[in-house]
């Protein structure tokens, strides 16, 4: 599917600026959103 989606870059969260403003929900951390750790666990996400 990501494919057919033919995005112009590949990106991940490892150079991605954090700053104060980006709010989790309450269950899920920094770490579990970058390890998809809410995925194995079921829980979903939204954004």
């Amino acid at each position: 599917m990501i494919k057919n989606a033919k995005f112009l870059d590949s990106k991940n969260l490892s150079n991605y600026e954090w700053h104060e403003q980006i709010r989790f929900p309450a269950q899920l951390d920094k770490e579990e959103l970058i390890s998809l750790q809410f995925i194995e666990r079921g829980n979903k996400m939204s954004f």
